[in-house]
């Protein structure tokens, strides 16, 4: 993003949501099917389960935030 585009934009009061947001998002899912296909290959699934959760809620807990604050993706 240029320096004018997002000087207008704060100007405008637009809210600037980064892409990684996204990223974090997809990063989340990924492990989480690691986890599962640990849990295929005889790892230790309570611990996995564990973790599932954990990246679960997590990744509840950032939808949640950005669906509370509606913005512009850059």
């Amino acid at each position: 993003v240029s320096r004018s585009r997002f000087a207008r934009e704060v100007l405008e009061g637009v809210k600037i949501r980064a892409a990684a947001d996204a990223a974090v998002l997809r990063e989340l899912r990924r492990l989480g099917g690691l986890c599962k296909h640990a849990i295929m290959e005889g790892a230790d699934s309570e611990e996995c389960k564990n973790t599932i959760k954990s990246l679960s809620n997590y990744a509840s807990a950032l939808i949640k935030n950005l669906e509370e604050q509606p913005c512009k993706t850059i």
